[in-house]
């Protein structure tokens, strides 16, 4: 299958990951401690949690987990990936989700105990997610700066492993028949990633099955799609919005009055009609509905 982001990869490094592509892309490579679920909830994933008390999380890595070159993920292997986010010399995304956390240490060979300076209900979350993701050790290490790069590459435990990186083209995932996750087994043999940030080429892939699918930002053919016996559209909660942020408090701009008249001249309605061809909702606070599950 061949999968639309709306632009190229730019890393696969996952604390550097904090948009559609890479996350889409990285999360069929990989996997994180926890898996999340459709309705925001989250299960075990590479391993299974415990919570003796709300300031320790004990995570017990599943046996059968292993990475693509067959070395088994190990506590060692845990400590460093979270530790990573927390390196401010890599200047990653998720630093502030571990503000809570006093340690993280590998109690036993397949343990990982993570202590809390306070109980934290966010944590658990983000570790079904990017900052949860698990990296090989001696691999990341190995690569150096190059890790995550075209030339770097990456070792996961996911159930496709990276085959080929163009950048400016295309990166190609091969599904992985030695993935650790019984339930979970892959059904493509590959997929192909392609950023596409044009209507008319999206449109015209998807028509002719060149693109098998893509999570729609703002798409001005939405109607030709829906009209197409040959494509399905499907309806869902998103976790986008659209701001219009303003940053520079300088000259008329300082006064709030003329903030909120611009505020008043956006007609968000014609939007939405437009734009978005109906496919969004006025918004009741500045963060969407769908992105208070996690």
């Amino acid at each position: 299958m061949t999968w639309a982001t709306y632009r190229e990869v730019g890393t696969l490094d996952p604390i550097q990951a904090f948009d559609y592509p890479e996350n889409t892309v990285i999360t069929a490579l990989c996997d994180s401690l926890l898996q999340q679920q459709p309705d925001g909830s989250s299960r075990a994933g590479l391993a299974t949690l415990d919570k003796p008390d709300a300031r320790t999380l004990i995570f017990k890595i599943d046996p059968d987990a292993t990475f693509w070159d067959g070395k088994k993920v190990t506590a060692k292997d845990v400590v460093y990936s979270l530790k990573r986010n927390t390196n401010k010399s890599l200047a990653g995304f998720y630093g502030a989700v571990f503000s809570n956390v006093a340690s993280i240490d590998a109690t036993g060979a397949d343990e990982v105990t993570i202590k809390l300076t306070k109980p934290d209900n966010w944590l658990e979350g983000e570790l079904s997610q990017m900052p949860g993701i698990v990296l090989e050790k001696a691999y990341v290490e190995s690569k150096g700066k190059a890790f995550g790069t075209p030339s770097g590459g990456t070792m996961c435990t996911g159930a496709f492993k990276l085959s080929d990186w163009k950048p400016g083209a295309s990166l190609t995932a091969v599904r992985n028949d030695a993935y650790w996750d019984s339930e979970l087994k892959p059904r493509a043999a590959s997929m192909v990633f392609k950023g596409v940030p044009d209507d008319s080429s999206l449109t015209s892939g998807l028509l002719t099955n060149e693109i098998t699918g893509t999570y729609p930002q703002p798409l001005t053919t939405l109607d030709q799609l829906k009209s197409s016996d040959k494509v399905g559209v499907y309806e869902g909660p998103s976790f986008s919005s659209d701001a219009f942020v303003i940053s520079s408090l300088t000259g008329a701009l300082k006064q709030v009055q003329v903030r909120r008249a611009l505020s008043l001249a956006i007609d968000r309605r014609a939007y939405i009609d437009t734009l978005y061809k109906g496919f969004a909702r006025l918004p009741r606070t500045l963060a969407n509905p769908g992105t208070w599950g996690y």
